[in-house]
């Protein structure tokens, strides 16, 4: 068994603590058969059996380490990335809000964080209250119900009452949407443009996440070749 593990890991490239088992076992395999034979003496094996007790009881602290080590990370990626997504949809919400008051998207991190803090849209508002008989169309003839343009805060995009009913991975923060998590020292990617789509001119952008946590599993959002604004993470 010991030379089969050892042939397998030699063939597939497993790591060095598989190897390192692998040779262990066949060791301990030759060992017993050279006592059986009569070879070494009982009082050898009980050393050398001791020896490898030691040597077995690193080897699954080793083993044990590693599979620790695995799991912590793939929980901090999870978490980092669960930040991430959720700054890159911020910026995602930001863009569209933006388009909707200047027609295009815009490039610029700074641009488009003062546009959050500072900007206004145009909202279309219902006054009135529709009856359950009437259809809308009806009743804004008969002028039950009336339709008014209102300039609102484009922060709205993320404290109004329907936004805030959005599930998030995490608060809202105005000051730090624009940067990478986990550190907050490095900005997101972002980029924007014009493609031709369907025989007409269509804005497009792209954010990106500068530094992934795990290479090169890079976590981003809209395109520069296609009109879309889904991420590349599942569930988007």
């Amino acid at each position: 068994m010991g030379l089969i593990f050892l042939i397998i890991a030699l063939r597939t490239g497993q790591n060095s603590l598989y190897l390192i088992g692998s040779i262990t076992i066949l060791v301990m395999a030759v060992l017993a058969f050279l006592f059986v034979q009569g070879y070494i003496s009982r009082k050898i094996q009980l050393v050398l059996s001791f020896v490898f007790l030691i040597g077995a009881g690193a080897l699954a602290n080793a083993v044990y380490s590693s599979v620790n080590d695995v799991i912590k990370f793939e929980k901090q990626k999870k978490a980092v990335d669960k930040l991430v997504i959720q700054r890159l949809k911020d910026i995602r919400t930001a863009e569209l809000a933006y388009r909707d008051a200047h027609g295009v998207y815009t490039n610029n991190l700074d641009t488009l964080q003062d546009f959050i803090k500072n900007g206004l849209i145009a909202e279309v508002k219902k006054i009135g209250q529709k009856p359950d008989t009437l259809t809308e169309i009806e009743a804004l003839e008969l002028g039950l119900i009336v339709r008014d343009t209102v300039m609102e805060p484009a922060l709205n995009r993320f404290i109004s009452e329907e936004a805030v009913k959005i599930p998030r991975n995490a608060p809202f923060d105005l000051d730090a949407f624009i940067y990478a998590p986990p550190s907050d020292e490095n900005r997101f990617i972002l980029t924007a443009g014009v493609i031709s789509s369907g025989g007409r001119d269509v804005p497009v952008f792209q954010a990106k996440d500068p530094h992934p946590f795990a290479p090169p599993d890079t976590l981003w959002v809209g395109s520069m070749i296609k009109s879309t604004t889904s991420g590349n993470w599942k569930g988007e």
